[in-house]
């Protein structure tokens, strides 16, 4: 299909400016960073057509000597674009046929892709995107009018080379950083660390970025975590005066997202990697397996960390409560109830 003004967008691409949040666990570290790479690097659009076509070998050289006519030029560009080989974003300038439309829509507004928007395509954790987050060059002048509905616009200057369709990675997450509540940005972080779309030194750089009120976010970064719902859990264990750790490999059971108090499990669960009978009838077996050692788990689903995280609040204090009557009751088995018989005591009828 050709692309008119910016209009087109390949199949599967996500509608201009929404980017949804990954679920829990969605992320893929190789994946994503062979992505990242790609869109990173190879989105410098291309002012000229025989330019973009030598670039990406679209067959210039098939043309001869006729490439440099400009009915040449025209049919080359018209079977290009109609073939989703290369998108025209504005006459005279385009970009790749596999570059998203989020990526073209930024460009067509004389910006580039930003913030949340740009992150969410690098497969990072973003807790919710629904607008387009464009950056322009201080002193930009060529900003289209529309681009004042459903776009944040971020005017700063970008670390990537001039005329990227994409800003700098270390830029945007900055500006994630200030267009989240902390708890959702310590989340993105996570998640670009992670991922290795950023290294320790590129999160040391974007803190350089933040204003003094965002130091305190640092020490409680954690790279290890696989997905933004195990951080949105963990910040909110910790706020309740928990010990947690993460990705711990328990013998007999395999490796859980959290380990709190040295004998709660909590699991986070989406729909993308718990859905099936044959994936929950694993779960169920090693909450047995873990049952059998002395553990508790504790299941908590993504939609609940993102939208409702006093449900996960309420049931923790709940176990919490439970676990220190227990401990008492154990340590003066005079104390009346049931709490106080020793642990594997039953009482027949």
């Amino acid at each position: 299909r050709a692309l008119r003004d910016g209009r087109w967008a390949p199949r599967g691409a996500p509608p201009l400016g929404r980017c949804a949040p990954r679920a829990a666990g969605d992320e893929h570290p190789q994946a994503a960073c062979g992505f990242a790479a790609r869109l990173l690097r190879d989105t410098r659009p291309a002012r000229q057509f025989h330019q973009h076509a030598q670039r990406f070998h679209h067959g210039a050289q098939a043309h001869g000597g006729a490439a440099d006519s400009a009915k040449a030029m025209l049919a080359m560009e018209d079977a290009a674009v109609a073939g989703g080989r290369m998108l025209r974003v504005t006459k005279g300038t385009y970009l790749p046929g596999w570059c998203p439309a989020a990526v073209n829509e930024a460009l067509a507004q004389c910006g580039s892709l930003d913030c949340l928007s740009l992150l969410s395509l690098l497969g990072v954790f973003v807790l919710e995107s629904t607008r387009l987050h464009i950056q322009f060059d201080h002193g930009t002048t060529r900003v289209l009018e529309r681009a004042e509905r459903g776009v944040v616009r971020h005017w700063r200057s970008s670390g990537a080379p001039k005329n990227h369709a994409v800003a700098d990675v270390v830029g945007a997450l900055a500006h994630a950083c200030r267009c989240q509540h902390p708890r959702a940005a310590i989340a993105t972080l996570d998640s670009a660390w992670h991922l290795g779309v950023v290294d320790e030194a590129g999160i040391d750089a974007v803190f350089r970025l933040l204003p003094r009120r965002y130091a305190p976010l640092r020490p409680l970064l954690e790279p290890r975590s696989e997905s933004g719902v195990e951080t949105l859990v963990r910040i909110l264990l910790r706020a309740l005066g928990c010990q947690v750790d993460v990705q711990v490999r328990i013998a007999g059971v395999g490796r859980v997202d959290l380990l709190v108090d040295g004998w709660l499990i909590v699991e986070c669960d989406s729909k993308a990697h718990h859905e099936g009978w044959q994936k929950q009838r694993q779960d169920r077996q090693r909450d047995g397996a873990a049952a059998a050692l002395g553990y508790t788990t504790l299941r908590v689903l993504a939609e609940d960390a993102f939208h409702a995280p006093e449900r996960i609040r309420e049931a923790v204090v709940g176990l919490l409560q439970a676990r220190a009557i227990t401990v008492h009751n154990v340590a003066n088995p005079t104390s009346s109830g049931s709490f106080g018989r020793p642990p594997g005591h039953f009482v027949a009828g």
